[in-house]
């Protein structure tokens, strides 16, 4: 799929090739690709294969049994829950939260990033 954003997303996969995820980020993936599929720039079809292929790239999904922690972001910054299970678990693995979320970023500007942001950091 391409965006404004495929040439960092491509770079990130290249040097950071095993992905951790909470379980819950297959509806994350499939409620990207279904914005991709209304808007018309990526046929139902191939949505389904992308599936499959971002599948590939997460290589462990984890279920945060630390409920308090996800209650806990969610209460003190506003965020869903959803979203705070993404915080947590970048929290508890040590590892950042990339995304494009600017709430999230602008939230945890330690944790959360974007790619671009995340390859700058590399870089230093």
């Amino acid at each position: 799929m391409q965006s404004d954003h495929a040439a960092d997303i491509d770079d990130v996969l290249t040097r950071m090739p095993v992905w951790v995820a909470p379980a819950l980020w297959r509806s994350e993936v499939r409620h990207a690709i279904l914005r991709y599929i209304r808007h018309g720039s990526l046929p139902p079809r191939e949505g389904y294969s992308k599936v499959l292929e971002v599948e590939g790239l997460v290589k462990q999904s984890r279920e945060i049994r630390d409920h308090h922690l996800v209650l806990t972001i969610a209460v003190e910054t506003g965020c869903s829950a959803y979203d705070s299970e993404f915080v947590a678990l970048a929290m508890e693995e040590g590892i950042p939260l990339l995304t494009y979320d600017q709430k999230l970023i602008n939230t945890f500007p330690r944790i959360a990033m974007t790619p671009g942001e995340w390859l700058e950091r590399q870089q230093n």
